[in-house]
This record gives structure tokens, sequence and C-alpha cells, in this order.
């Protein structure tokens, strides 16, 4: 029986608001469960993230019965599959055995079929699999599912809140110099920050949120009701991404704080050009206008400074003496090793990998446990590099496929994406990201992965929408 257009119309807005509540509680609840990077919450989220299947089901069966095309939404979830269909075969074809040996179990090498993909922890690949999928998908089903803009908006507008409300409560700890929870929980780090148990996790998914309150302060800014900019809630946007901007030095994260700065040099430069073009175009003068743009920016560089301070101070005396170490030894130290062991891994290797979650397992096999002269013997469990660690673990085909998964969905948007600003800002704030994953790990933080796809997905929305 064919639906009325006024009972689709009706289904369709109510799978929207099932979508816009389903993701808005995902990121607040994984931020505010240490990141997610804890192990007692990764089943908790992963069920919750399973949700997003059903979601998108729906989203493909209400675009049917409406009568929208289906080949642009499977064509961006392809990847998504095949690297998921990857890794499930990948856990039935090993490369190792678990054995014992006296008291203990060991990984004992087997031989695998060459021409499949292999894996070396199966249970912990599927684990992972998981989590990873139900993040992905319920980034994706903002695309399938949101059809109003300001839906869209409001659910950055409620991410942006929530990272403002970590940041103040993170840095009230910091002032008072608690562990995590004001006391209640030990951290198992040291340099962590509000309910983040890493710094460098932090600090992407803190300028996540920096750049969704620049996102919308457009829109912010029209709610003046006649009174002008300075009398509208973008004023208020714009203090609570000073309030976010300032606990990235607080954390002693050296990448984060650069990061931000690159942020704000950017925005600067974006809307000087954006004032200059719109006041020439009025036969004016902007230079007033950019004299004030630099003006806010030098003001909120001394915030950051004026509350960071010390940390930065004390930051850049250790990285002088790293540099020192280095240029003694030679080399980079520690992550020389660990990188050129990550591509040493992926060499042999190179098309499908050595299977999800088996980074530590190859890197302690090849590298033997050292100690920094204390005697206590040191390893990594992380590659601290996202990008080294894909291709090492899903080869340089998986490592292709991740990369479609983004990529896809932004090229078939392209001419959309050029003219939405709102669109452009958050995916600026992703691509330094995306390169700050060659150095570091934050997409191995469910929090900053879910939030990346989340804003992904918003701003190719966004784009597709104010299109039409």
């Amino acid at each position: 029986m064919n639906e009325s257009p006024e009972l689709r119309h009706r289904h369709s807005g109510l799978l929207s608001l099932l979508t816009f509540w389903h993701v808005a509680i995902f990121v607040v609840t994984t931020s505010w469960m240490f990141g997610g990077k804890i192990d007692w919450a990764k089943v908790p989220l992963s069920l919750w993230g399973t949700l997003s299947l059903g979601l998108t089901i729906a989203g493909f069966m209400s675009r049917r019965n409406q009568g929208q095309p289906l080949i642009r939404p499977l064509l961006w979830l392809l990847p998504a599959l095949l690297l998921g269909l990857q890794i499930v075969t990948s856990a039935f074809n090993l490369n190792f055995r678990v054995v014992p040996l006296f008291d203990s179990l060991v990984y004992r090498p087997v031989a695998p079929l060459t021409w499949l993909p292999s894996g070396a922890k199966p249970v912990e690949a599927l684990s992972e699999l998981w989590l990873l999928f139900g993040l992905y998908l319920s980034g994706f089903t903002l695309a399938l599912n949101v059809s109003s803009i300001r839906l869209l908006q409001r659910l950055m507008l409620v991410l942006a809140m929530n990272t403002t409300v970590l940041a103040v409560f993170g840095t009230l700890q910091e002032l008072v110099h608690a562990d995590m929870f004001f006391g209640w929980v030990k951290s198992p780090n040291p340099t962590f920050f509000g309910t983040f148990v890493y710094h460098n996790h932090w600090g992407p998914f803190a300028l996540m949120g920096i750049m969704m309150w620049f996102a919308l302060v457009p829109s912010l800014a029209g709610r003046d009701a006649g009174r002008g900019f300075y009398h509208s809630p973008a004023v208020g946007a714009l203090v609570a991404a000073l309030l976010i901007a300032v606990t990235i030095p607080m954390t002693t994260s050296r990448s984060g704080t650069m990061m931000l700065g690159v942020i704000l040099l950017g925005i600067t430069v974006v809307e000087s050009r954006r004032v200059i073009t719109r006041t020439r175009r009025r036969g004016g003068s902007a230079r007033a206008k950019v004299a004030g743009l630099c003006l806010a920016t030098v003001l909120v560089a001394g915030a950051v400074y004026y509350m960071g301070g010390k940390t930065i101070r004390a930051r850049i005396a250790d990285t002088r003496s790293q540099l020192a170490a280095m240029k003694t030894q030679g080399s980079i130290g520690e992550r020389a090793t660990i990188y050129t062991t990550s591509l040493e891994i992926w060499r042999d290797k190179p098309w499908f990998g050595w299977g999800l979650e088996s980074w530590e397992l190859l890197h302690r096999r090849r590298t033997p446990l050292t100690d920094r002269g204390d005697g206590i013997p040191i390893y990594y469990r992380e590659a601290h590099s996202d990008w080294l660690c894909a291709l090492a673990e899903t080869g340089g085909v998986g490592t292709l496929l991740l990369l479609a998964m983004g990529i896809v969905p932004l090229w078939s948007m392209r001419r959309q994406l050029k003219g939405s600003a709102f669109s452009l800002h958050l995916l600026a704030v992703n691509l330094l990201i995306a390169l700050y994953a060659w150095v570091e790990f934050p997409l191995a933080n469910p929090a900053v992965v879910l939030t990346y796809w989340v804003v992904l997905f918003t701003a190719v929305r966004h784009a597709r929408l104010s299109a039409h």
C-alpha cells in the first residue's frame, strides 16, 4: 500500500529527529566516558552504535518510498562495507595460533592463505570492527536521514556546548590539581585532561568544538533582533570557543597548541579575505575591519598564553632539550624505532596487512624491550601514527578503503561544498586532524573518531541541503 505524501513527510521528519538524538547522545556520552578510551566502555558504546544500523536501513527504505535515488548513498557506503568484509575475512584466516606454554599462552606463527586477508587477533579485531562501524554509520546516517539545515545546526550547537562544558570541567580540575572527575577516578595516564585519558586526544576533539562554534557564528549573528552583532548569540559562541581554546596549551600538548595556532591563523586569513572582498564590492575600505580582526586574533592568542603560559614555557624548554638529544643521537629517538618498525611490518604484507589490532603484537615480536636508563622496560601499545598503523594492520588496500570512506562523499559533493562556508569551516579542522594522524594517533580515540565522522557528514549534508 502506497503512503500519502503527507505520511511520508511525517516519517521522514521522525527519522531525522531519531537520527539527531541518536548522534547527540552518542557523542556526549562517549566524550564523558573517558572519550571511550577505556576497556569497560567499549561494549556499551558498541551496543549504542549498533542502533545506527537500524537507522541506516530505515533511511534507505524511506528514500525508496519517496522515489529518491539510492545509488549515491550506496556508493558512499561501499568503501566501509568492503573494509568490513576485509576485516571479517582476516579474522578467519589467521597468521598466528594461540598455544599454551607452561603457565602462559603464546602466539605461534602459522601459514594462512596468502591470497586472502589474514589476521592475528580475531576476537579483538571483530570487537574493534563492531565499535568502529557503529561510529562510522552514526555519522553516515546524518547525510542519509536528516532533511533540515536547522536540525544540523542544532546538532553542531549541542556538540559545541558539550565541548565547552568539558573544557570548563577540565579547567577547574587543572586549577585545583585534582585527578579525573575531581579525584573520584585515578587516571591511568598522568597527561590527562578533563574526561580524556590522553591530552593529545583532547586536542583534536577540542579543535572540532572550536570550529563548530565558528561555523555557527553567521547563523547566530542573524539573531540580533535588529540590535547588531554585539547583541547577538554569536558573541557567546566566540567566548565559548575561547574557553575551549585556552585548555589546549593547558594540557601540555605541544602538537595540539601548534594546531590551535594554525586554526587561528587560518581563520584570520580567510575572514580577512572575505571582509576585503565584500567591502571592495561596496566600494569601501576594509583596513579598519581587517585591523580589528588581527587585533582580535592577537587578543585571543594573548588570552591563551595568559592561561597556559607556564605550561607553554615548560614545554618549550622540554622541546629544546629533546631537540638537542636528537641532534646528539642523530635520530628522532624512540619515534624513529616505532615508525621504522611499522613500515617493516607493512612491507611484509603490503596488500592486506596483518589484521586489525595486530600492531602491538607484531611490534613486540620485532622490537626488544628497552628502558630509559631506569631499568623499567618499556613497550608501545600504539604506533603513534594512525596512518602507519592502518598500513601495518589493513595494508595498502585497507588504507585506501579507509581514505575512500571520507573522500568519496566529499568528491561527489565538491561543487556544493564550495558554496557552503559552514561546511568548509568544519572540513578544515578534519583535514588538519587527518594530517596530524601521520605523527600521532588521535583516531585511536572513539570520541574523536565519532565526532570526526559526524562533522564530515554534517558538512556534506549541509552543503547538499543549502544547494537545494
